[in-house]
């Protein structure tokens, strides 16, 4: 199996947010890969175990329109891609979910903790 990349985990939040119109994105590029840095931020505070070897720099992907996301591996175990996944997800609908800390957003975002700590 081929190495994940940042490319890969956007067509798959696009796909969870029905977001697929290349021409016209509901939600701008910038501001997923944002929320995936979030994650990164994130998995490091829960399993700094992860990044042994990379405490100098997170790994972090730049927020400009003109990056090649597929050239940027995903920085985490392939185990993990869903979780994150999800999370990214989450972050996203929370922008248009008035109701996010009771509904479907909270939940999303909740399972990469859920999943870096070992739960189901």
């Amino acid at each position: 199996m081929a190495p994940r990349s940042v490319a890969n985990l956007l067509t798959r939040v696009r796909q969870v947010l029905q977001d697929e119109d290349q021409e016209n994105y509901r939600y701008p590029t910038s501001n997923l890969v944002g929320y995936y840095n979030d994650a990164m931020f994130e998995a490091q505070r829960l399993r700094p175990d992860l990044f042994i070897g990379k405490w100098d720099a997170i790994p972090q992907a730049p927020e400009a329109s003109d990056t090649d996301y597929s050239a940027i591996d995903f920085a985490l175990p392939p185990i993990y891609f869903l979780a994150v996944v999800d999370f990214v997800t989450g972050r996203t609908e929370l922008r248009d979910d008035e109701f996010a800390v009771d509904g479907r957003a909270m939940t999303l975002m909740n399972s990469l903790s859920q999943k870096l700590m070992g739960g189901a």
